[in-house]
């Protein structure tokens, strides 16, 4: 359940320089002063997750674009690319993470926070993120169709 919540509180502070436009490693320290969870697994995901997608920026937006039929980034809502940022980023640099539990995850932001057909959305991009950069398919194993 905890690692939930932490992807929750990455996504809030992605969203918020996001709509800032300010990705200032700085303003992620400012944000997270007062909002930071004690524990201390807690802060360090938050914390690497919000720098490693700032940081890769560039090469996670280059998967989306490539795995999103249609949709420029400039096209995605805000919540949506900010939610495949971060999973995208755990494709690309969390191996131990099984898929599903990243797209899944992911999913359940998206149906939470985003709009009507994020969630699909979402599982579909990823699905094809996934079988780029892990050379696998996350297809079944979430329970989730495509599309």
């Amino acid at each position: 359940m905890g690692r939930k919540r932490d992807r929750a509180q990455v996504l809030q502070v992605l969203y918020a320089m996001e709509i800032r436009e300010d990705f200032r490693p700085e303003l992620v320290e400012e944000i997270l002063r007062d909002r930071i969870p004690r524990d201390e697994n807690s802060r360090d995901f938050i914390t690497r997750t919000i720098h490693g997608v700032i940081e890769k920026r560039k090469e996670i937006d280059h998967w989306i674009g490539r795995s999103s039929e249609h949709w420029s980034l400039s096209r995605i809502a805000a919540v949506d690319g900010t939610i495949l940022r971060m999973a995208v980023y755990e494709l690309l640099s969390s191996s131990e993470v099984p898929i599903q539990i990243i797209i899944n995850e992911a999913v359940e932001l998206a149906k939470l926070y985003g709009g009507e057909d994020s969630g699909g959305f979402v599982n579909g991009v990823l699905d094809q993120v996934a079988r780029s950069v892990r050379g696998d398919s996350s297809e079944g194993e979430t329970g989730q169709s495509p599309g």
